[in-house]
């Protein structure tokens, strides 16, 4: 077990992390993984710009193998556009067609507030995520590997950063599925 802690950010006009943020940190037979985020008021905006500002944006996430378009899952987010100074969050995974099999929308919180979730159910037919003691069960799809890496945040669809953002993650995974 290894606690990891990084404040990400993204600058305005870009879609990913600052570029020494990007390296990949792999895991390997982990069976659960317990993380605390929390979303910088940066994060936040309103009114919405266009319809692109609906597409979610990635915030954490395990993939499996190399390519995490192939098998992978995801917390997603986006500005709750009707509550101010709240985010949406959602889940979703890719199967090995390529094609994304599920979103599901898990939460509501609220920026400069740290929330706290587990995701369990690796290498099952379903994965399970709580979030704020909020469960919700997403289908996977496909085999994961026992191998693979932690996904950063993205913003975007078509959309960059309306502004640098900043968004703290802390997280740590477990090889025993007995853990709690």
């Amino acid at each position: 077990m290894r606690d990891y802690s990084k404040t990400y950010i993204i600058k305005k006009g870009h879609h990913y992390v600052r570029w020494f943020q990007m390296f990949p940190m792999f895991h390997r037979n982990i069976k659960k993984v317990y993380f605390e985020i929390k979303f910088d008021p940066s994060c936040y905006w309103f009114p919405s710009r266009d319809n692109d500002d609906t597409d979610k944006n990635k915030l954490f996430g395990l993939g499996f193998g190399f390519n995490h378009h192939k098998n992978s899952l995801r917390l997603a987010w986006v500005p709750n556009f009707s509550i101010p100074k709240n985010i949406d969050i959602y889940a979703y995974s890719y199967d090995a067609n390529q094609k994304e099999v599920t979103r599901i929308f898990i939460t509501t919180v609220k920026v400069g507030k740290s929330f706290k979730g587990k995701i369990t159910g690796l290498n099952k037919s379903r994965y399970l995520i709580v979030i704020n003691d909020q469960p919700i069960s997403i289908p996977n799809n496909s085999k994961d590997k026992n191998w693979g890496f932690y996904l950063r945040p993205y913003v975007g669809g078509n959309n960059t950063a309306i502004r640098t953002m900043k968004i703290d993650v802390s997280w740590f995974s477990t090889h025993n599925s007995d853990f709690i």
